[in-house]
């Protein structure tokens, strides 16, 4: 891509001859370093300063040194000479296209401003000598196109940049997102285990009272009991000696009923004396046992006429329980069967005997 090298006239001075044909000759043996080293010396002594320094920017050049060769160029182009500045422009746009290039992978924006310039350089290398130079008409469409692979690299990038910095942005508020979520989370959490403390706090309060109220209950209950107990067996003992008192005075009155009901008057006695002993001796038997049958109904109501009373007493004594004057328990009813027992007249007998044969009785009435 590089135009050929256009060598200057060789200049008057023979120093100076000597100096530049040692530099030319170093150049075309590919030796640039020590061409470079001949045409600095050259140009010290030289009149023509613009030529040398052209050929001093193509030593650098061939060096791969754009920068320097660069500088030398625009120096050369301090010349009045048309042909040499069209040459310098041509070569001034290669060596800023090899100089972008070096620029590409560290300042692509440097790198594109290079190839820019170079395309200027084409365009005046072309005012200046033949516009169909096909070398530069070349080179020219060549850094056109590579111009418009750096632009489209730098779109890429910018492209990257922003996706970069889209995915940081989105990134940062996913992780905003994600401490914000665990936050809530965390408060959430807490929140329940909160809730879930207090209600078992609760349940546990709950829990102990009802095991309060049911012990209290049990207590109750159990006293309640205990004061039933007492009272069933204090009740029987305070209540026995009324009944019996009771049962004897009922059994005395029954007695003493039985005893006036059994003993005629004087009237009656003094009549029965007119009757014949063989008619008493026969309705004695009858008589007595009527009245037998009448003491003992007599006792039977006083013994139930008693127990109403001291079933009575026993009611009005007790505080907290209530008894049923109709309902008697096994106690009460062993109570009242001693009671009778004791009490029950002993001289009721039965004096009639079946099949015993008694004399033909005469009634006189």
């Amino acid at each position: 891509m590089v135009g050929m090298l256009s060598w200057p006239a060789i200049t008057k001075a023979a120093s100076d001859s000597s100096l530049v044909k040692q530099g030319v000759s170093a150049y075309e043996a590919n030796d640039y370093e020590r061409a470079a080293d001949f045409f600095e010396q050259a140009l010290e002594k030289s009149d023509d300063k613009a030529a040398v320094q052209y050929n001093m920017g193509n030593a650098f050049y061939k060096q791969e040194e754009y920068g320097k060769a660069i500088d030398r160029f625009q120096q050369a182009l301090l010349t009045d000479d048309d042909g040499l500045r069209h040459n310098v422009h041509y070569n001034i746009g290669n060596a800023l296209y090899k100089r972008g290039l070096q620029l590409e992978e560290k300042e692509l924006d440097k790198a594109i401003e290079h190839l820019e310039k170079s395309l200027a350089q084409y365009k005046s290398a072309m005012d200046l000598g033949d516009e169909k130079d096909e070398e530069i008409i070349h080179n020219h469409a060549f850094v056109t196109k590579e111009l418009e692979r750096l632009r489209q690299k730098k779109k890429e990038q910018e492209q990257q940049q922003q996706d970069q910095q889209q995915n940081q942005q989105e990134q940062q508020q996913n992780q905003q997102q994600d401490q914000k979520d665990q936050s809530q989370q965390s408060s959430q959490q807490e929140n329940q285990q909160q809730q879930q403390d207090q209600q078992n706090q609760q349940n546990s309060e709950d829990q102990q009272s009802q095991q309060d109220q049911s012990s209290d209950q049990q207590d109750n209950q159990e006293q309640n009991s205990q004061n039933q107990n007492q009272q069933s067996s204090q009740s029987p003992a305070q209540n026995q000696p009324e009944r019996n008192e009771s049962f004897q005075d009922s059994g005395n009155s029954s007695h003493h009923q039985n005893q006036n009901d059994t003993e005629p008057n004087d009237n009656e006695a003094r009549e029965d004396e007119s009757e014949p002993e063989e008619e008493n001796s026969e309705e004695s038997p009858e008589s007595e046992q009527d009245d037998n049958k009448d003491e003992e109904k007599e006792d039977l109501e006083s013994a139930q006429q008693g127990q109403k009373q001291s079933a009575g007493k026993q009611q009005s004594s007790a505080q907290s329980v209530t008894y049923d004057p109709n309902a008697m328990t096994e106690f009460e009813a062993q109570i009242l069967l001693d009671e009778y027992n004791q009490n029950a007249p002993r001289k009721l007998l039965n004096t009639y005997r079946p099949g015993e044969e008694h004399g033909t009785v005469i009634k006189d009435w």
